[in-house]
């Protein structure tokens, strides 16, 4: 059975008892929604407000094809009404209005050339899941929203389709809503269609009324009987604040993925597509105002269903807002960038992941210019406990932190560094320094060298030395290149063993077994090595020092012996690069007997204390000559000399030394520069005797003014035995070659001459000698007798050197 009652303007109203479940006809009957009076027990008028707002704007976007941003609302208020209408942007044509009786307490919402269907009552369908533009995605906004006002007493009620769309609890319990479907009279639409048609023709503009025949109006309040609830024109603006466009802020900067507002009021309020979202999605708060254009909301349409795309878009909307440079935008976003770790503000979150290159770039220069970044150096709060101490002390700056969501986007396009990365920085782009010029400085990279090829994982390494007097860092290690600081020189090795992990795996010595080789190498290296011209054509002179010759010597009895070899300027200068000795290039047509070399073989395997075997040195104080692979001439010495004779030399070649301990790696000493031996002259010159050769070989001669002086002093002098025999003069007269190779005729052997006096002349020199360096290295022996012992020899030598 059907009952009817009757509206104040005279309408019909279906109350009907019948049941018709026809899911795809609309047909005069009641339909069960499937929803309990409880359900969504959380939402109050305003939220079901909102589901009606959405599907009133929605209906516009999807009938009259306008984009919702296009859509222009005007409002407007007089004594009886409120008044909002929705328009083209171009035309003005009006879309649809919402209107509020201040007197009836009845709100209507209204979209013109619209359709409500019967399969729209159904739970779950919605046309609007595919319609980007449009808020409604689940199905079910217009029957909760009804729900919810039918629960708070409101009546609802929809027009459309000539029909009307009643909502109201029923049932036994009346606890669970239903849809009653009313035709409206016949009569009374044509008589409305008739009143349209004539405003038409007439060309009026439409008024605030809808047309059930062709439009969708829904009503709510007290809308067809006295029992219907009034709605308070109060709460009714307190509506008002949930759409975006019916409450208007005043500062607003529009973005292509949504509205950024300013405004105090709208402080905290999160819109999706115009519509406020009771909640925010998470712990934290937002200090601003946003309107998302995209985006999906969870099922209770209180926040982005998405925590991740909210902060996306956030981001965008600040990047987009911080470019047009509108309200201060950059300066706002910085400050809660700043404020992360006491404020957490939902607007900045994630920031670290979403935050683009040109927006961190706008926020450090913000930073930077609001701050005095001479005195202070920023860095993650992170890792406050390892980079206070570092900025304070080693950069001398004052330490200010940044939060950890600020710290990582600057980190990640490259405009803040951390402390250690300033250190290195700073020492990287310092300038040469001019130590490197300095032949002390070539002598320590020369020095570090040695060390570094010790160890594959550094031997191709480039050492540089840099300027670091604003740089605290003591060396850096950038690609193969190794930069020193010039104020280091005693701390290489122990941070050459803080390189990366994919060099030290590679390692082929222990760390400790590097130590002590480098240590030993270092100490026994031979310095202060020079080079200078004999008494004779023909002849140089090479002098060193060691270090720990003597006292190794008295204490152990050890022999540091040490290899030198004479080199061509023009055949070996790349020899001068050599930093270690390897007892293998200079085998060539050695001397050395097969015994010595597996004693040294043995020697080097016991950590060098093979050096000690003294029959060794009594075998290389006969045989410790020969020639190097390179071609040239070398000599090994025992610890008691420090210096060694080469004669027989090409005049025309420029020769340098290059002195070593004589063990696999030993450290090369820094060689000097190649000099040429004095040519053989027409006449034959006086010449002192030196005071510095040892028994078994001749050795340095006095500095170039002392020998000068000797040979003036001599000039008239007659023939003279020489402590030094040039035995490359084998094609000499034999009165020449006898008077040097002996002593005087009764077999007296000749005395050293080491003072200013000349006992006697000395043999003439060959003006033609065609011998060579090999010839008189190989062939001969020295034949100089000499009375001072190898202590005094050394001592004199020790006085020249230091002079």
């Amino acid at each position: 059975m059907d009952f009817f009652t009757k509206h104040e303007d005279g309408s019909d109203i279906e109350l009907s008892n019948v049941l018709n479940e026809d899911r795809d006809v609309l047909k005069k009957g009641r339909q069960p929604r499937g929803l309990s009076r409880n359900y969504v027990p959380d939402w109050d008028s305003r939220d079901a407000f909102r589901e009606f707002y959405q599907n009133w704007m929605d209906g516009m976007i999807e009938t009259q094809k306008v984009a919702r941003e296009d859509i222009n609302i005007n409002m407007k208020e007089t004594p009886n009404d409120w008044v909002a209408t929705a328009h083209r942007p171009v035309s003005g044509e009006m879309l649809g209005f919402i209107r509020f009786h201040k007197r009836q307490g009845m709100l209507e919402l209204t979209n013109f050339n619209a359709q409500l269907r019967r399969k729209a009552l159904d739970i779950g369908v919605s046309s609007k899941r595919a319609a980007a533009g449009q808020a409604g995605t689940h199905g079910e906004g217009f029957k909760v929203a009804s729900l919810v006002m039918v629960r708070k007493g409101f009546q609802v009620r929809y027009e459309s389709a000539k029909y009307y769309w009643s909502f109201q609890f029923g049932g036994r319990d009346k606890r669970h809503l239903y849809c009653h479907l009313t035709p409206m009279l016949d009569n009374q639409i044509t008589k409305r269609m008739l009143e349209e048609s004539t405003r038409k023709m007439e060309g009026e503009e439409r008024d605030l009324k809808g047309n059930i025949w062709e439009d969708v109006t829904v009503k709510i309040g007290k809308v067809y009987s006295s029992k219907g609830r009034e709605i308070e024109f109060d709460g009714f603006k307190n509506w008002m604040k949930v759409p975006f466009n019916l409450y208007r802020p005043s500062r607003v900067l529009k973005t292509a993925n949504g509205d950024l507002v300013m405004d105090k009021d709208f402080s905290g309020r999160m819109y999706l597509k115009g519509l406020f979202l009771s909640c925010n999605h998470g712990t934290r708060t937002l200090k601003f105002g946003y309107n998302f254009y995209q985006g999906d909301v969870n099922r209770d349409r209180q926040h982005m269903s998405d925590l991740r795309i909210q902060a996306s878009t956030l981001a965008l909307i600040w990047e987009e807002s911080i470019k047009k440079g509108d309200h201060g935008a950059l300066a706002e976003y910085t400050k809660m960038l700043r404020e992360e770790d006491t404020k957490r503000w939902a607007d900045v979150n994630l920031s670290s992941e979403y935050m683009t290159k040109d927006t961190a770039t706008a926020v450090w220069k913000t930073i930077i210019e609001g701050e005095l970044p001479s005195t202070m150096f920023f860095y993650n709060k992170k890792t406050e406990a390892q980079d206070v101490e570092t900025i304070s002390k080693c950069l001398n700056k004052r330490p200010v932190p940044l939060p950890n969501s600020l710290w990582e986007p600057l980190k990640k396009f490259s405009l803040v560094r951390t402390p250690d990365e300033q250190r290195h920085y700073k020492l990287s782009n310092a300038s040469p320094s001019d130590l490197a010029q300095s032949p002390y400085s070539e002598a320590i990279k020369r020095s570090l060298k040695a060390i570094l090829t010790l160890d594959d994982r550094t031997k191709d390494l480039t050492i540089a030395f840099k300027s670091g007097e604003q740089a605290d860092l003591d060396l850096l290690l950038e690609g193969s290149n190794l930069l020193i600081n010039d104020k280091l020189h005693d701390l290489i090795l122990r941070e050459l063993t803080k390189g990366p992990v994919c060099q030290l795996d590679k390692s082929t010595e222990s760390k400790a077994t590097l130590r002590l080789k480098v240590s030993d190498s270092l100490r026994q290296m031979p310095r202060m090595i020079e080079i200078s011209q004999g008494l004779k054509p023909r002849e140089l002179i090479v002098s060193w020092t060691m270090l720990e010759r003597d006292l190794v010597f008295k204490m152990y009895g050890f022999d540091l012996r040490c290899q030198v070899t004479l080199h061509r300027e023009s055949t070996c200068s790349e020899k001068k690069m050599d930093t270690l000795f390897y007892i293998g290039e200079t085998s060539a047509r050695s001397f050395r007997g097969a015994m010595v070399s597996e004693k040294r073989e043995r020697g080097q395997c016991a950590n060098l204390k093979a050096e000690t075997l003294k029959e060794d040195d009594a075998d290389l104080s006969k045989e410790g000559k020969g020639i190097a692979e390179c071609g040239c001439s070398y000599q090994i010495v025992s610890q008691g000399d420090s210096g060694i004779l080469f004669q027989g030399l090409d005049p025309e070649e420029a020769y340098f030394p290059m002195v070593a301990r004589d063990y696999d790696e030993a450290f090369f000493g820094f060689p000097p520069e190649a000099i040429r031996p004095a040519a053989p002259q027409s006449a034959a010159q006086p010449v002192s005797v030196s005071n510095n050769v040892s028994a078994e070989n001749p050795m340095p001669a006095p500095a170039a003014s002392q020998r000068a002086d000797a040979a003036s002093d001599d000039a008239a002098s007659d023939d003279s035995d020489s402590d030094y025999s040039d035995s490359g003069d084998s094609d000499s007269d034999d009165s020449d070659s006898d008077d040097s190779d002996s002593g005087d005729s009764d077999g007296t052997p000749p005395k050293s001459n080491f003072g200013d006096e000349q006992e006697r002349e000395e043999s003439p020199l060959m003006a033609d000698n065609d011998n060579s360096q090999e010839t008189q290295i190989l062939g001969d022996e020295p034949t100089a007798s000499i009375q001072n012992s190898k202590q005094e020899i050394s001592k004199k030598l020790s006085t020249q050197i230091a002079s």
